[in-house]
């Protein structure tokens, strides 16, 4: 019965959630860009053969990474604020509740701040 098998969406999932933490574990540790696909694979206990069936590359496994990270952080954040009614003290309870989110958790703001002076020059926004 090939081509029958109804749980391959489900093993497909649970491979590339396994890489997608390997890749976090990685991420939380030293800077994102500086994380290559062969410590990905490793960390995963996968071949890169493997890692890129699932990822075809570098920049779809960091989206596939952001999406679920924002995902996982959306709904942290409809947890806390969805039993406020009121419009204005629901927006400050999410902006609050996203800020503390992101201090509280190293993999939400790794990298969120520029590393030197010519980095900072393109966001004047962000203090140094």
């Amino acid at each position: 019965m090939a081509g029958n098998d109804w749980l391959a969406p489900r093993r497909t999932e649970i491979a590339a959630d396994r890489i997608l933490d390997a890749a976090e574990r990685l991420f939380t540790e030293r800077d994102p860009g500086a994380v290559g696909m062969n410590e990905i694979a490793a960390a995963a206990g996968c071949s890169r053969a493997t890692l890129y069936r699932y990822f075809e590359s570098r920049e779809a496994l960091r989206a596939a990474y952001v999406h679920r990270e924002t995902h996982r952080l959306a709904g942290a954040i409809n947890t806390q604020i969805s039993g406020i009614a009121d419009p204005r003290e629901r927006l400050i309870a999410g902006v609050m509740t996203t800020l503390r989110l992101v201090r509280e958790n190293p993999r939400w703001h790794r990298g969120s701040r520029p590393r030197n002076h010519r980095s900072a020059s393109r966001w004047p926004s962000i203090p140094r």
